[in-house]
């Protein structure tokens, strides 16, 4: 095909014949003869990680393969961000990803012959979420914003920036107060969605904290309490460090009235 050897082989072209009459429609792209670190349809990497390109043209004797970055931007479109090109056989490539701002990515793979023209033949694009569901979240957010917005220009984005300022990282109640013995549900949501990043929560003062899941745990204050006693439970994600409350506990007898969740 890339090589010469299709036109070697009349049984070849006979078949290759017939794909071509058949509708596009019928048949499904093929999987790219690569992978970003080592899968096929969706990679995931934090923000600084490692972006590895994975090939093997051995079915493809005589052609190089082009790859092409681009950034899926929502209604902003897809500008391409980078290209790379591979001579052939297989191994690995490390992509330059440092520079790159957290987003969602698709790459698309052109087959070229030995004169450097594209071959035609279309594969499946490979996605790459860097920075993980925050580039997904930000996608999201911008075409929810754009929607919504009568006198934007169709096909403008809201400038995103690398800023959590579109982010609303909130935990509730952001306080606390329990009877001794008591215990309260404390949950961590961002942009009024359960919070699916990695958490991490620290308690510093009198009780119990236990994480039922990723987004809610529970306080348990001490049932022998001499007067009130006084609590942080400190919530953050490691990957984004910026993303962090503080949420202040009071242990008392007092009747005071303590916030919900769903409040």
């Amino acid at each position: 095909m890339c090589g010469g050897l299709a036109e070697n082989s009349w049984m070849n072209r006979l078949l290759l014949g017939l794909l071509l009459t058949l509708p596009v429609a019928a048949q499904p792209l093929p999987n790219p003869p690569f992978t970003i670190n080592r899968k096929i349809t969706l990679a995931e990497v934090n923000r600084g990680g490692r972006v590895e390109l994975f090939y093997d043209l051995s079915q493809y004797p005589g052609c190089s393969l082009q790859v092409t970055c681009y950034r899926f931007l929502g209604p902003g479109g897809s500008p391409k961000m980078a290209e790379w090109t591979i001579p052939g056989g297989t191994g690995m490539k490390r992509l330059d990803f440092k520079k790159m701002p957290v987003s969602q990515y698709l790459f698309k793979g052109q087959l070229r012959d030995a004169q450097d023209q594209p071959v035609a033949m279309d594969f499946r694009p490979v996605q790459l979420e860097y920075g993980g569901w925050s580039g997904r979240l930000r996608v999201e957010e911008a075409t929810r914003k754009a929607s919504a917005d009568p006198n934007a220009p169709l096909g403008v984005i809201p400038k995103q920036t690398e800023e959590t300022s579109e982010w609303e990282f909130k935990v509730t109640p952001d306080t606390l107060v329990v009877q001794p013995g008591g215990q309260a549900d404390v949950a961590a949501y961002l942009n009024s969605r359960p919070v699916v990043e990695e958490l991490q929560w620290f308690l510093q003062g009198p009780g119990k904290l236990t994480v039922l899941e990723n987004f809610i745990a529970v306080y348990t204050a001490d049932k022998q309490v001499d007067g009130d006693q006084r609590a942080t439970i400190t919530v953050v994600a490691p990957r984004h460090p910026q993303l962090r409350q503080d949420i202040q506990v009071l242990v008392t007898r007092e009747n005071v009235k303590t916030t919900t969740p769903s409040e």
